[in-house]
């Protein structure tokens, strides 16, 4: 996809309607069909464009309206990533210690150093501890010490509110994170009357399991999970209720509360999992300038990293790239400066101030607010460079195959994809991205809703309004 495919001008973006007989025709289509889905356009911000060859506005509904974009706000995030990170990027998670090592034991603290890496898992900290354990350590005499000073100390941007909940969209942020700082948890019935075998992921002491699911005969389902936190830091995950046998398998997240003492608490259980004791505790603390390097972990790429940030709809992952990239521009780690980054950034890409609110990296925040026509320069300020495009472009979620399209379908058969962020939070839903025809025919679109209708029925609008786009074979052609 070439560079001049995206270089679309203010006319086409502020114009509103083009002259067109067929796009008069779509534009009143695409009315009939808010009409059809009761949903009223001036709850709507819409703007579709062709691009390629003769470029042409297709619909134009309130375009330089601003209305809150939820998580289609990942897709700025996404712009100020690609513009300060090259595409081989990758968040180092480092160990080292302040003693040495003698007859394999390990005599002095251990530090685990976070670098900011928002998708460090389980597969990182194996190879830590691996590396640990070719060193021929079997003992370590003191404490485990997080250091996650490479960000802020805040854990819950002011943004998302002051309310917590125990879900994955709310869990919180550190330097030092794990797993995106959330558990998976997976109940299976068993034989009617007994207990449901419960089973957590990634595996650990941190969060203990309280209580427990009966299996019962049927489908239904009442059972209530709870994360709690205990005084001591301790995570609780409350069990009770009931799960029927002909149910199957019930799947949930839930979100943990300290990154530090869980990243500790997970480096601990697998040092002890790979015969290693640790005599001492887990600390809060910053590593010493001086010491030994031990390990190291480099972590996913850019594109790994944006693909978790957008086809996952990962808000963590959002708020610890704000972070780091306050970091990469010599501020300190913390929201407030990533934000105001960002926003130095978009404003490159010649949009209307009125027509643009940005405070909150993940969306969370209904401040975040924008207008199609704004969403669309963003879309052109990414492609405007063609290796940063394609990185942004596999990273989106692809309709009926993966992340938050993976069940949403466009029934037309002249689509060949569409590739497009979701958004959603109580009273805005919005679709933005890119469709592409058999022929070749690419558009790109920004559907945004705010109000109070039902979230099916608005997201079958969407879907219906991309299909009858792409069903006007002789309109839209590229010449």
């Amino acid at each position: 996809m070439t560079e001049m495919f995206f270089k679309f001008t203010s006319t086409f973006l502020f114009c509103g309607l083009t002259t067109g007989l067929f796009a008069q025709t779509l534009q009143s289509e695409a009315l009939n069909l808010a009409k059809k889905f009761q949903i009223s356009p001036d709850k709507l911000s819409i703007l579709t464009v062709k691009v390629g060859g003769k470029k042409e506005t297709l619909i134009d509904i309130n375009s330089n309206k601003k209305l809150t974009l939820a998580s289609l706000s990942k897709v700025v995030t996404s712009y100020s990533v690609l513009q300060n990170f090259s595409l081989d990027h990758q968040f180092i998670t480092r160990i080292k210690t302040d003693g040495r090592i003698v007859n394999s034991t390990l005599e002095g603290n251990l530090y685990l150093i976070g670098g900011g890496d928002p998708s460090f898992g389980p597969e990182g900290m194996s190879e830590l501890i691996l590396a640990l354990k070719k060193k021929g350590v079997k003992k370590i005499t003191g404490d485990i010490i997080v250091d996650d000073s490479y960000f802020d100390n805040v854990r819950y941007d002011e943004s998302r509110g002051d309310k917590r909940a125990d879900f994955i969209y709310d869990a919180p942020v550190g330097a030092m994170s794990y797993n995106w700082n959330s558990i998976k948890v997976t109940i299976t019935p068993g034989k009617n009357g007994e207990k449901a075998k419960v089973d957590v992921f990634p595996p650990n002491d941190y969060v203990r399991v309280s209580g427990h699911i009966r299996t019962k005969s049927g489908r239904s389902n009442d059972v209530i999970a709870e994360r709690r936190r205990k005084k001591n830091g301790e995570n609780i995950l409350l069990l009770r209720g009931s799960l029927g046998q002909g149910h199957g398998s019930l799947v949930f997240e839930r979100n943990i509360t300290d990154p530090d003492l869980w990243s500790g608490h997970n480096l601990i259980y697998g040092l002890k999992k790979q015969g290693i004791s640790i005599s001492g505790k887990i600390l809060n603390g910053v590593a010493p300038s001086a010491g030994l390097a031990l390990a190291e972990y480099r972590g996913k790429n850019t594109l790994g990293i944006l693909s978790d940030l957008n086809k996952d709809s990962n808000n963590h992952v959002a708020e610890m790239l704000a972070k780091a990239i306050a970091v990469k521009n010599h501020k300190q780690g913390s929201i407030f400066e990533g934000v105001k980054i960002i926003n130095q950034e978009t404003k490159s890409l010649a949009m209307t101030p009125q027509g643009y609110s940005f405070v909150s990296p993940s969306g969370l925040s209904p401040q975040n607010q924008i207008s199609s026509a704004n969403m669309l320069k963003i879309l052109q300020g990414i492609a405007s460079n063609k290796q940063q495009h394609e990185v942004f472009m596999q990273s989106l979620p692809v309709a009926g195959v993966d992340g938050t399209l993976k069940k949403r379908k466009i029934a037309s058969t002249k689509v060949e994809w569409v590739k497009a962020k979701t958004g959603f939070i109580t009273g805005a839903i919005a679709l933005g991205g890119y469709a592409k025809k058999n022929d070749g025919t690419l558009v790109a679109f920004s559907f945004i809703y705010n109000g109070s209708d039902k979230e099916q029925r608005v997201t079958d609008f969407y879907d219906h309004l991309i299909a009858e786009i792409m069903d006007k074979d002789n309109s839209i052609s590229i010449h």
